[in-house]
């Protein structure tokens, strides 16, 4: 006959909650180094190269959008900084030498949302993102590119475009 005391008890008690504990710490360390570690390489890897090339440098054309045509360029240039994780940010000057600031939060590799003001004024924006590539043909250029898609009626809708590196 098995005598089974209060102490074992105890003891089986005690044991098992700090097995418990070594357990979700592993656990949690796996997910964080492991599982987002991984992740945000592959975002970085994604994301990086839309970085402008130099510092102070805006490298990116715009283009205006009206219906399904790529319109000539409107005389806006961009630059694109990666902040980390899914966010970017865009600086654009456009053809007036104002200059507006956003940030962009990837939702997906092709899809985000951008938010934007004018410094120093208080106007500010939404517009949503879409990023991609494209090959050009007669020319044999990768360019990578941004579609703004604004409301409309305030904000219309761009392309911002880089050949790719």
């Amino acid at each position: 006959m098995c005598v089974f005391n209060l102490c074992e008890f105890n003891n089986l008690i005690i044991g098992s909650i700090i097995g418990g504990l070594i357990g979700l710490l592993l656990v949690i360390i796996y997910e964080k180094m492991i599982v987002e570690g991984g992740k945000r390489k592959k975002l970085e890897k994604h994301f990086k190269p839309l970085e402008s090339r130099e510092e102070n440098t805006f490298d990116w054309t715009c283009f205006s959008i009206e219906g399904r045509e790529k319109a000539k360029p409107n005389g806006s240039m961009a630059k694109i900084k990666y902040l980390g994780d899914n966010k970017l940010e865009i600086e654009v000057k456009d053809s007036e030498k104002s200059i507006w600031v956003g940030y962009i939060t990837m939702t997906d590799l092709a899809r985000g949302t951008l938010t934007f003001t004018y410094p120093g004024k208080y106007e500010y924006g939404f517009k949503k993102c879409y990023l991609g590539q494209e090959y050009e043909q007669k020319t044999g250029k990768r360019f990578d590119y941004m579609i703004l898609v604004g409301d409309g009626k305030t904000y219309l809708n761009e392309l911002v475009r880089r050949e790719r590196q």
